[in-house]
């Protein structure tokens, strides 16, 4: 737009400066041939332009520049139309993005009861289904962008593959969610285990998913499992660690090198847990 905005300028000085200059001096000159052709001189010596060439060439330029003005202002259109295109994708496209970090701060912030946050989730999963209709209109909008070869936006620094990335991941963030939470609810229906240590449980997981990628490789998690009071025994140099092994069995069961969150919350006997928790207090009171 810039670019029309400064030819549009430079086209304007140069018609004006054509209207009260150059016409002025052509019809000078109109005026000394007459008064030549009045002596009946046919050619001038010291020029080879004559006045039927002049004129001919004075309409080809006022043409021209007629021309030019019409492909300036088309162009002023064409880039019109381009503008207007990269608004309508970014006004969408920012909407959506702020729409993704607003749902995942209300999903990951909540302080709910279990059985609330399950409800969030399941509302939530319902409407972030729903928004892939959403996506799919931005998809379409930056198609028309590609097609016009417009591949600048100063009006959003968001792609549609960003934007199809992060609403995957928090489709994938909301189901694993909802199952971690309706273990939990199984758990403690099962075994009558307050809330607060299913928190506790829970809480300790995310704090050593330091990059909260909800999951914790082996390292991390025997540590989290040192500080919920596991006694994992400290293996001898080139001896198995047999204890955490046999843990790993029952919790890293395709053993890819990570446990994931819905992971860590079923392979836990949430009783014994109970039970170990009560022996923690029991033994902080004595």
């Amino acid at each position: 737009m810039e670019e029309c905005k400064k030819l549009r300028e430079e086209h304007t000085a140069f018609v004006e400066a054509l209207s009260q200059e150059k016409r002025e001096e052509f019809r000078q000159l109109t005026e000394i041939d007459r008064t030549i052709r009045s002596y009946h001189v046919t050619v001038n010596p010291y020029t080879w332009f004559t006045m039927d060439s002049l004129e001919d060439s004075w309409q080809s330029l006022l043409r021209a520049v007629k021309e030019r003005d019409l492909m300036i202002e088309k162009e002023t259109l064409r880039q019109e139309q381009r503008e207007e295109l990269r608004k309508a994708y970014a006004a969408q496209a920012n909407k959506f993005a702020e729409w993704l970090e607003t749902t995942k701060q209300k999903l990951t912030n909540n302080r709910y009861r279990l059985e609330d946050q399950r409800d969030l989730i399941e509302g939530k999963h319902e409407e972030i289904k729903k928004k892939r209709a959403v996506l799919r209109e931005i998809e379409d909008l930056s198609a028309h962008l590609e097609q016009g070869m417009i591949f600048d936006n100063k009006f959003t620094t968001h792609s549609t593959v960003t934007l199809a990335q992060q609403w995957d991941q928090l489709n994938e963030f909301t189901r694993r969610m909802h199952h971690t939470v309706t273990a939990q609810i199984e758990a403690q229906n099962r075994t009558g285990v307050d809330e607060d240590e299913l928190k506790e449980f829970t809480l300790m997981f995310k704090h050593f998913d330091k990059d909260r990628s909800g999951r914790l490789d082996h390292n991390e998690f025997k540590a989290c499992l040192r500080a919920l009071g596991f006694d994992l025994p400290v293996p001898k140099e080139d001896e198995p660690d047999t204890v955490f092994e046999a843990i790993l069995d029952s919790v890293d069961f395709d053993r890819d090198g990570f446990v994931r969150l819905e992971e860590y919350m079923t392979f836990y006997d949430i009783a014994n847990y109970g039970k170990r928790s009560e022996h923690r207090r029991t033994n902080r009171s004595v």
